[in-house]
């Protein structure tokens, strides 16, 4: 019997999700024919005792989530500076989930709750644009703004940490089931697991089975224990749709 066809949560089966809300590679903009430029309005600040620094924002229309993937497709001039800046130097930008814009074009109006990204992989792609592989690191507050030139959003930020807490029993079988279905999925290759903190289940199930919106309202969350219920609920209420619809 395939896999797909035993392991599930809440009724819903791997076929029923593989694909669906799996990260997608995301594409930004860039002339393929330039190369990695500084940019003369990003500097970074180091981390403080407060845990306070300035970083470059990548608004989105998906959140990312502490512990996921992120691939992106570089197409556009603000973004390919940013990435040079970032891999001279080592250090992360923000992604924010747009609340009012595009990802391309005039700067966008975000959600003030974002997650650190830290390139992992980069090269040309056979298209000639800029391929990257990022994963999410620390949640973010973002606590003031500044649109540069090019309309690159500078952000000063504080780091929102999430402190490693154990998974409840109840939750035991969520996390078994992560550990069949996350090998199967090529963007989640490499990266690692933690099938025995609450963070890390809680975000990893909102990464397959939660909109945008209900992922972002997991961010928005302090405490690892609600936040894992509350993923619970949302992916509960989906299924009664989904039964209510058939």
């Amino acid at each position: 019997m395939p896999l797909s066809s035993v392991v599930s949560f809440d009724g819903l089966t791997l076929s029923a999700i593989l694909g669906r809300h799996a990260p997608s590679e995301r594409v930004a903009a860039l002339d393929p024919e330039t190369a990695l430029p500084y940019h003369p309005g990003l500097s970074f600040l180091p981390e403080t005792a407060d845990r306070m620094m300035q970083i470059p924002l990548f608004p989105l229309h998906l959140p990312l989530m502490p512990g996921g993937p992120l691939p992106l497709r570089i197409f556009e001039p603000r973004y390919l500076s940013m990435i040079g800046d970032c891999l001279r130097s080592n250090s992360p930008f923000g992604v924010a989930l747009i609340t009012k814009g595009g990802e391309t074009g005039k700067a966008a109006k975000c959600h003030s709750i974002g997650t650190l990204a830290r390139i992992t992989d980069w090269d040309q792609g056979e298209d000639g644009l800029l391929h990257i592989e990022a994963v999410g690191e620390q949640r973010f507050r973002v606590l003031d703004t500044q649109v540069s030139d090019d309309q690159l959003v500078l952000a000063e930020i504080q780091i929102l940490p999430d402190a490693p807490t154990e998974l409840p029993t109840r939750y035991r079988e969520q996390a078994e089931w992560l550990l069949e279905a996350l090998p199967r999925l090529e963007a989640y290759k490499g990266l690692e697991m933690a099938p025995d903190d609450a963070n890390w289940v809680a975000y990893r199930l909102a990464e397959l089975l939660l909109r945008p919106g209900q992922r972002q309202a997991l961010l928005e969350q302090d405490d690892p224990l609600r936040r894992l219920e509350q993923v619970a609920r949302q992916i509960r209420l989906q299924q009664r749709d989904m039964t209510d619809d058939a």
